[in-house]
């Protein structure tokens, strides 16, 4: 699977730093990521699908050749127990208990994920971009 680039959370990382990030769209990002994760634990494939951006969606279900409301429930993704939320502009990135990290795009629809399952080496500093178990 491809992975997000190093460079991308650092300037995303810095953007949150210097507080580009408001409330609502935090709320936001963090509704889609928390209604996703919900979504694959009642196997409710369809909804989870309608959380991820339509590359990500379309990537899902290219990759094991069936339809993304079926694809989707065997990505191995952790709880989706929320701890904490960087937005910068149009990009968010949530951080779920257990070390994984979920990315997010705003889109004309709203906020959708362009990323799920994703997870960083534990060596610091972060040299390696994170391993996603599905984007776009």
């Amino acid at each position: 699977m491809k992975t997000i680039t190093v460079l991308a959370l650092t300037a995303l990382a810095a953007s949150a730093a210097a507080g580009c990030g408001q409330s609502g769209a935090r709320d936001e990002a963090q509704a889609v990521t928390e209604r996703f994760y919900a979504a694959i634990a009642d196997g409710r494939g369809a909804l989870a699908c309608a959380q991820l951006s339509s590359s990500t969606a379309q990537a899902v279900a290219q990759q094991a050749r069936r339809p993304c409301r079926e694809a989707v429930l065997d990505l191995s993704v952790g709880e989706g127990a929320v701890e904490r939320v960087h937005v910068a502009i149009t990009s968010a990135q949530v951080v779920l208990a257990g070390g994984e990290n979920a990315f997010l795009d705003r889109e004309q629809g709203g906020w959708r994920l362009d990323a799920v399952g994703c997870r960083f080496e534990s060596s610091a500093p972060r040299e390696r971009p994170a391993d996603c178990e599905a984007e776009s």
